[in-house]
This record gives C-alpha cells, sequence and structure tokens, in this order.
C-alpha cells in the first residue's frame, strides 16, 4: 500500500487500522510503498521509489534509495545503506534496483550497492543473513538460506548459490561464482569460481575438500556424497574441457539430481576454477 504521512512526535503512524511505526527523526518519502506492521527506527531516511514488505524492521540509521524493493519479515540493522549508485564507470544513471527477497537479516553497517543496466538489479535471496559490514558490489547475486560473515566482500556481477557460507573477510572477484553449499574460510581471496558442496580457502583460494559437514546435515546419503566425491576427484585433480566434464557428469552420474548443481556450474563459469595440481 502506498502510505502518506506528515513528522509528527508521535511514533505510531495508523492507515487503515494497520499499525506502521515510524520513529520522529526519520524521513520517509510520501511516495514509498510501506508494507503493514513495518517499523522503521531514527534517522533512517527512505527514498521516494521504495517498496518496504509487510513486517520488515528498519533499526537506526538506515538508508534505503530509489530503487530498493524489500521483501518481507526483514531486519535491517543500524546504518546499513542499500541501494545507491554502483561503483562502476559503466553505470551511467540508467533505473536499476537492489531486491531483497523475505526473511533476510542484514546486520550492521551493510552496504549493497544497485546494478548497472537498464532494469538489472543485484539480489539477496530468501532466508539469507548477512553479518556486518559486508559488501555487495553492483549486480550481485546472493541465493537462497546463504550466510556472509563480517567483512565479506563481492565484486560486481559475483553469483552465490544457495545454501553457501562465506568466512569473515573473505573477498571475491567480479564475475565470480560459488556453487551451491559452498564453505569459503575466512580472509580466503577467491579469484576463480568455486564448485558446488566444496571447501575453499587460501590466498589465492584453492580447492580444501567437500563440506562433508553440510552435506550431512542437509541428509544427503552415502551413495550420493560418495557419488559427489568422485565428482570432486574428476573436476579438481583430472584436466577435462568443458564439453568434456558435462560428458562425463552426464554419462555418468545423470541418476543422481546433483550432478545438475555440476553441469549448471560448468555452463555459467566465467573465471574457470583452479585444480589441485594448479599452481
Amino acid at each position: 500500500m502506498r502510505i502518506n504521512w506528515c513528522a509528527k512526535q508521535n511514533l505510531c503512524f495508523i492507515f487503515q487500522n494497520n499499525m506502521i511505526r515510524v520513529h520522529s527523526t526519520s524521513i520517509v518519502s510520501p511516495k514509498a510503498i510501506v508494507g503493514e506492521g513495518v517499523e522503521i527506527g531514527p534517522f533512517c531516511i527512505v527514498d521516494d521509489d521504495v517498496v518496504i514488505g509487510d513486517n520488515t524492521r528498519l533499526a537506526n540509521n538506515v538508508l534505503l534509495k530509489n530503487g530498493t524493493r524489500i521483501g518481507k519479515s526483514c531486519y535491517i540493522s543500524t546504518g546499513s545503506c542499500l541501494g545507491q549508485e554502483p561503483q562502476d564507470f559503466h553505470f551511467k544513471g540508467e533505473k536499476s534496483f537492489v531486491r531483497i527477497a523475505d526473511n533476510v537479516t542484514i546486520r550492521e553497517y551493510v552496504v549493497i550497492h544497485k546494478a548497472t543496466g537498464e532494469g538489472e538489479e543485484t539480489y539477496v535471496g530468501e532466508n539469507s543473513y548477512l553479518m556486518c559490514f559486508t559488501h555487495l558490489g553492483h549486480n550481485a547475486k546472493v541465493y537462497e538460506n546463504c550466510t556472509l560473515a563480517a567483512y565479506v566482500v563481492l565484486g560486481g556481477h559475483v553469483v552465490v548459490e544457495r545454501e553457501a557460507f562465506l568466512g569473515g573477510a573473505s573477498a571475491f572477484h567480479q564475475f565470480v561464482r560459488v556453487g551451491r553449499m559452498c564453505m569459503v574460510g575466512g580472509l580466503a581471496k577467491v579469484v576463480q569460481d568455486i564448485p558446488p558442496f566444496v571447501m575453499c580457502d587460501g590466498n589465492p583460494a584453492r580447492p580444501k575438500g567437500l563440506n562433508l559437514v553440510a552435506l550431512r546435515r542437509n541428509n544427503f546419503s552415502q551413495e550420493k556424497i560418495s557419488a559427489i566425491k568422485r565428482i570432486y576427484k574428476i573436476l579438481v585433480e583430472e584436466v577435462h574441457s568443458k564439453e568434456e566434464l558435462i560428458e562425463i557428469l552426464k554419462r555418468d552420474f545423470s541418476k543422481y539430481e546433483e550432478h545438475k548443481d555440476f553441469v549448471d556450474f560448468i555452463i555459467k563459469s566465467k573465471r574457470g576454477f583452479r585444480r589441485v595440481q594448479d599452481k
């Protein structure tokens, strides 16, 4: 719904029997669209072209710039800044977005820049958790159920597939792709893509084995884990072209649904991925 109000010292504003709490020190554009049950704390600024979903909470000093779309039941903590223009020389003022899905937690001083390109977006998926001081560059995509620890930095166009965990102060080169359910160590310097289900660490980062703890916690059968181990060895210990890898996966592992994660990763990989024998 679209909310129109004027600033008052009372912290509560009522619209059609739905409670919206806005602190008197905050500035919220009358053109912004604010859902039911939203709470906006002290000293926040919400621009014209902003949408905030139902039951989302903003702490204090949060800045939401034009083109920001926040889902339902999110929490955005102190000092976070979403939707500023991208730090990209290619940006020419086109209309682009930051989109945050439902049930996302964004902790203190997180910065998420909107995308470069008309109609493009920087995206965070459902149930993800971004810890303090993380930074998402323009056009980055973080998919469902991901955790980014403190001070993680994603360059432009980085893609983090669902259920990944990125360790504190790890940094990601632009266009890097992080596969599903990966775990990246703290302080890692990631300059190439990381295959699904892999643990990765180092400077520059390289594969360190499979994320077996996550596989078991997510009830992967021993048969599936064994198949993923075989795929891992093919990817990081053998040398094949993209076409050869896809052929091997489809021929030998098609009975396992997870082979599609690897095929999709290989097709979309732009930076290539480091093998065990690489220097």
